[in-house]
């Protein structure tokens, strides 16, 4: 899940920076590169990481960290024993208030 993981926030990294580039310069050549680098993380994604990245991406982040105890996508509190669980992955690292990934 950890490989996941990475592959989710370095996708959505790259999703902001191209939606930025998109305003401020347009269309060109960097944008195309970007756009390639997106399509090869995607592929590398499973096909339920995928679909649920994007289900969630669509309203704004779909992954975020747990600082304290709190997803910082909702501000809702997650249950210590379920926070251990995701760091001993024995469960998967979703939040059980939005449903967006996880970073512990």
């Amino acid at each position: 899940m950890q490989e996941t993981l990475a592959l989710l926030v370095k996708l959505q990294g790259l999703e902001i920076t191209l939606n930025e580039a998109r305003i401020l310069h347009g269309e060109g050549a960097e944008l195309q590169e970007l756009e390639a680098q997106i399509r090869a993380l995607r592929k590398q994604a499973s096909e339920d990481a995928l679909a649920r990245y994007d289900r969630l991406a669509r309203h704004g982040l779909a992954v975020v960290e747990v600082k304290n105890g709190l997803c910082l996508g909702c501000c809702m509190s997650i249950p210590v024993g379920d926070v251990n669980r995701m760091r001993s992955s024995k469960a998967e690292a979703y939040c059980p208030n939005c449903g967006r990934f996880v970073i512990i």
